[in-house]
């Protein structure tokens, strides 16, 4: 028997892997395929795509010795022609090492007689793996969900057919890799082998039993109680990698795929401060919101280029669309049998409903001195006997303005103020004021600011009056000043409000809601209405409304040479069209349509509830280990080309560290060789 060296960096292709069927009959803890795509979306290999790959490998390396697996992440034998299958791989390839796999589940003693005519036709040139992971009944069906005695039964038969002649592994899972998780003791398992070898007088030449470690990689397999390590390695020009595993290794699925999900580039998702950000800009250990409402951890972050249709889903009360490629599952309720669960874009109909978790997004009613630093990003503020002043930064000494603020309590009344600031109000350049602009049919509130702003500031306000029908309050304090500045911003279309308000008590919120109607607000007999031109307000009151079981309409409108705007209408009596529980309203879609799109999407992962708010809407992060980058499809493409193709060499590019991204390309595949 020629021994096969399995990796060889002067060998163009060391492995291929060709799922040719997506089912596996068991359901492995240790596995992440009872949790993967494979799972909803089975399928089986044709033969004109098995033979078309066969015949490119052959043609892009005539002189093929590497390691060809017709498996990824699935039983072979759930196809009923894999004997056949490895057959024709002998025949077309010049020299393959042929590894087949399985549980040994679905085997028979004629199936397990085919392989082994199939082995000796061939020089016995391969290798033969089970998976067995157990030490009795119990534990094998316990962790596999397989028959046990079957199971037994065709491993003894195998081993006594190939006595010896082939390299055969029975792969035992004993721990996990950090050894945080243990299915079954060490010693136990390795008795467990050497009696079934000892009782059954196996022949021991070419046979691998020692008990094997399991990994997660790719952060997907899920146990209960498991705390796992992540294992990645980052990737860039300081930190180059050069892995035969990800660059000397062919991977296709049963679509034809090669792997190596997803949303467009300056899409929003709520972070867990209550505040929207571009998808592209979320960071590794950032935090985000779920579709179950919690405040979760980012722990990954993918990035790919497409070139394909996406699917795009419009409700009829919101202003935006959502844009997705049509894998990527969304938390639906199906309109025909009202289950509520994941479905993949393309899947979703007409009438189904988008969920929205009801969020919470905090419960204080005050903002602490120790904050004001934060909120107050600029180097205006010093400490001093835990009281906070601001500091002028051309002299030496405290401003003259001697505003002291321990904290900042948030009752109805300053939160009402901070409402008509965001409609009405700015900062001026020098940050020395806060002014309010008002028109003169509103004097009748004039008084009201007076009230709020004297048990507020205590400071002196002054009145102006620079047009006939409008006048302005002034409020001459620097420390104020600075304070509105960062907790709204400056400029009509820019203004949002701070984390540290986003936090307080949704009663309170409210508030804000009531005191930008008196100042961009029209309200009527059975509904009132907001304008505002920022669209980070106009999510942030989309939040602080559904915080209060009321989920507006939002329009976005356009006026010529102006900037756009948009209208949020709050129905004071019901909205129909809205249902709603005790965790989600439900948006009922109205329009489906397909767009093509060539560029980034991005995706990330996100720790336990795997989902995050991609607008308003609950979306999964999709990550599954064998389809986060599809790299090409040898459907259309020949080995050759794809091996010539953006999306191999982006791949490369980003694996040798040689492409610059805007974030470091995170591998999680492997540790060895090279990780």
């Amino acid at each position: 028997m020629n021994e096969f060296i399995p990796w060889r960096r002067d060998r163009k292709l060391n492995l291929v892997q060709v799922q040719t069927t997506s089912v596996c009959n068991a359901r492995c803890i240790c596995c992440p395929y009872k949790d993967s795509w494979y799972v909803k979306n089975p399928g089986y290999m044709s033969d004109d795509i098995y033979n078309k790959i066969l015949k490119d490998i052959s043609d892009y390396d005539p002189e093929f010795t590497g390691k060809f697996a017709p498996y990824l992440c699935n039983e072979p034998f759930a196809d009923k022609n894999i004997v056949d299958r490895c057959q024709k791989a002998y025949d077309i390839l010049h020299k393959p090492y042929v590894e087949l796999s399985s549980n040994m589940a679905l085997l028979d003693r004629t199936k397990i007689d085919d392989v082994y005519r199939m082995y000796k036709n061939n020089g016995f040139y391969g290798k033969f793996t089970i998976s067995h992971h157990g030490i009795n009944k119990e534990s094998l069906e316990s962790f596999m969900d397989i028959p046990y005695e079957k199971t037994l039964d065709n491993l003894i038969y195998l081993l006594l057919k190939f006595d010896g002649k082939m390299k055969i592994s029975i792969q035992d899972m004993a721990f996990s890799l950090d050894r945080k998780f243990q299915m079954n003791p060490l010693r136990q398992v390795r008795r467990y082998l050497e009696k079934i070898v000892e009782d059954n007088n196996i022949n021991k030449t070419n046979l691998i039993t020692d008990p094997k470690i399991f990994h997660n990689r790719a952060g997907n397999v899920k146990i209960e109680g498991w705390d796992y390590d992540t294992i990645v390695r980052k990737i860039d020009r300081q930190h180059p990698f050069d892995c035969i595993r990800l660059l000397g290794c062919l991977h296709v699925i049963y679509t034809g795929e090669c792997i190596g999900c997803c949303i467009p580039p300056g899409e929003k998702i709520l972070d867990g401060h209550g505040k929207y950000r571009n998808i592209e800009d979320i960071q590794i250990g950032d935090k985000v919101y779920t579709h179950n409402g919690h405040i979760k951890d980012v722990t990954d972050i993918y990035e790919r280029i497409i070139d394909e249709d996406l699917v795009r889903l419009k409700t009829s009360n919101y202003y935006k669309d959502i844009v997705m490629t049509s894998n990527h599952p969304v938390l639906i309720k199906d309109r025909d049998t009202n289950e509520i669960g994941w479905k993949e874009a393309k899947d979703i109909k007409r009438l189904d409903y988008l969920l929205f978790p009801k969020i919470i997004l905090g419960t204080q009613d005050r903002i602490w001195s120790s904050d004001f630093i934060d909120i107050i990003s600029e180097n205006v503020i010093e400490k001093e006997s835990q009281r906070i002043y601001a500091w002028h930064k051309g002299y030496n000494s405290i401003i003259k303005d001697n505003w002291i603020l321990d904290e900042l309590v948030l009752d109805n009344d300053i939160m009402w103020l901070f409402g008509l600031y965001l409609a009405e109000g700015f900062v001026t350049k020098d940050k020395r004021e806060v002014v309010l602009c008002l028109n003169s049919d509103e004097e009748y509130i004039l008084s009201k600011v007076k009230c709020i702003l004297d048990k507020f500031v205590g400071y002196k306000i002054n009145i102006k009056r620079p047009r006939e029908n409008n006048f302005d309050i002034h409020i001459v304090c620097r420390p104020l000043a600075h304070l509105i500045h960062g907790l709204f911003g400056r400029g009509c279309d820019k203004k949002s409000i701070n984390q540290y308000l986003m936090k307080s008590k949704p009663e309170l919120l409210m508030n804000i809601i009531d005191g930008f109607k008196f100042g961009d607000g029209h309200e009527e007999k059975r509904r009132y209405r907001l304008i505002t031109t920022s669209e980070n307000l106009t999510r942030q009151f989309y939040l602080i409304l559904a915080e209060n079981n009321i989920i507006p309409s939002i329009s976005k409108l356009q006026n010529p040479d102006r900037l756009p705007y948009y209208e949020i209408t709050v129905n004071k009596m019901s909205n129909k069209m809205i249902k709603l529980d005790d965790k989600y309203y439900y948006l009922p879609i109205r329009k489906i349509d397909t767009e093509h799109y060539r560029g980034p999407v991005y995706n990330i992962e996100v720790k336990d509830d795997h989902s995050y708010i991609y607008d308003i809407y609950s979306v999964h992060n999709c990550m599954d280990y064998f389809r986060e980058t599809i790299l090409g499809d040898l459907k259309e493409q020949t080995v050759a080309e794809f091996y010539e193709s953006d999306g191999w060499k982006t791949w490369v590019g980003k694996v040798k560290g040689d492409i610059e991204t805007e974030d470091s390309f995170i591998c999680k595949r492997c540790m060895s060789p090279g990780g």
